[in-house]
């Protein structure tokens, strides 16, 4: 895990990248933003640079499957409870992930707060996926933060794309007014079993078997298990 603090402000904003090692987008645009200027202090974290060495997601369990961590615990649950000390006094989070899907970049939030949703008018992306109790565990980085979100972002998004969106999210939060509180909100209900010839496009309203729904995250190589997260559109 590497850490670097920048800045001053009277806010102090976590952004973290790597939690999974095989996507660096995270820590590419962390980079970029230390190169930056920018009136916050900023807690730059990569995460999981273990995994990110032999470009695997993780190397004993998914990290973002292991908070609150445990010092007594495996490579992965270790981390996790460093990285829970280290962000425990950031007033926002910022956590950047990669998906192979082929998808616009989104918001996740696992905690239908009214401080998280504040959090997420100041990113200017339109979508947001709730991903509440079981179907994320309660075991996210971001379930264990003062206010928290994930953002997914296509593999193939530039590294100066996700610095300039989280520039323009920190400088939002500085201000105090929201620039994009207009959003399409997905709440995600179930996951859909793998099956031949699928074809599907995210967000885009689809039935199958009857039942009708949005896909999130079809085409996630991560994901065996699943073919995609169903959800529902509920604004």
């Amino acid at each position: 895990m590497r850490i670097l603090t920048k800045g001053e402000g009277r806010l102090t904003v976590g952004v973290v990248g790597r939690l999974h090692g095989n996507e660096p987008l995270g820590e590419e645009a962390i980079e970029l933003l230390l190169k930056k200027n920018i009136d916050s202090e900023i807690v730059y974290l990569i995460a999981n640079e273990e995994a990110g060495k032999k470009n695997v997601r993780f190397l004993e369990s998914d990290l973002n499957r292991s908070f609150p961590g445990n010092v007594n615990g495996n490579h992965e649950e270790r981390l996790a409870a460093r990285i829970v000390d280290e962000l425990k006094e950031c007033d926002f989070v910022i956590d950047i992930h990669a998906t192979t899907a082929r998808t616009e970049p989104f918001i996740i939030l696992t905690k239908d707060s009214e401080l998280n949703w504040s959090l997420a008018k100041h990113m200017p992306l339109s979508k947001v996926v709730l991903m509440r109790g079981a179907l994320a565990r309660e075991a996210a980085l971001i379930d264990y933060v003062r206010c928290g979100i994930s953002i997914e972002f296509p593999k193939t998004t530039k590294p100066a794309q996700v610095s300039e969106l989280v520039e323009h999210c920190i400088k939002s939060l500085q201000s105090g007014m929201p620039t994009h509180d207009k959003k399409e909100i997905f709440a995600v209900y179930d996951a859909l079993t793998p099956r031949a010839g699928l074809h599907l496009e995210n967000f885009a309203e689809t039935t199958i078997d009857g039942e009708t729904f949005v896909p999130v995250l079809f085409g996630e190589v991560e994901y065996n298990t699943i073919a995609c997260l169903k959800a529902k559109r509920i604004r």
